[in-house]
């Protein structure tokens, strides 16, 4: 009976410090003034993946086109919040000749894992998913702040919880081109949540020459 009445309020304690971490620590999204820009589409593919790295290409698009996006996993992840740390943005691969590509990575961890990328390979029905689709539009929040809105477009899958910018990361002037007509946008540094309503993350840029 006291071992019964003492897992009562460690319960308790446990639950309140769940809801802490999941709701008090998560800030509230940008509410939208205006669209700056049309919306971009962009598809992407896993170009080469390792034990805590993933870089992913652009895809359909030439070598003076290309988009090389490399990440890293966050601390937070095995911790049941998954998510990323965003490295760089470059044209060209940061991870070439590390790693392994999509296929060989798959055949590795054919069990999925909640300690690796394995999960984000398959959607929810368990089929693979070769691309990333994301829908993308400059933004004006009404805190007077400029977002970029980036939505999941593709099959339903386990959705990364958390994007985290350690420093500013400019995006390549190719790709700044499609949504302003001067300078280069940058990621401005902070963590980002995901937000269920735009099945993306709101992250905050700037222009920058």
């Amino acid at each position: 009976m006291k071992k019964l009445l003492l897992a009562f309020p460690l319960l308790f304690l446990a639950l309140i410090a769940w809801f802490g971490f999941n709701w008090y620590h998560l800030p509230e999204p940008p509410v939208m003034l205006r669209e700056l820009s049309p919306e971009v589409k962009l598809e992407f593919s896993v170009n080469r993946v390792d034990v805590s790295e993933i870089e992913l290409s652009l895809n359909g698009v030439g070598a003076d086109q290309a988009l090389f996006t490399h990440f890293s996993m966050s601390s937070q992840w095995t911790k049941g919040r998954p998510g990323l740390v965003l490295k760089d943005m470059e044209k060209t691969s940061r991870m070439n000749g590390r790693g392994k590509d999509e296929k060989a990575y798959r055949q590795e961890h054919a069990e999925r894992s909640d300690r690796d990328f394995s999960r984000f390979l398959n959607d929810n029905q368990g089929k693979a998913v070769k691309t990333y689709a994301f829908r993308q539009t400059l933004t004006e929040g009404e805190d007077g702040k400029t977002y970029l809105r980036m939505s999941y477009d593709g099959r339903p899958m386990p959705m990364l919880q958390t994007l985290q910018i350690d420093q500013p990361v400019a995006v390549p002037a190719h790709i700044s081109r499609k949504f302003i007509g001067e300078g280069r946008l940058q990621f401005s540094k902070g963590t980002v949540y995901f937000d269920k309503k735009i099945n993306g993350f709101w992250i905050p840029v700037r222009v920058v020459n």
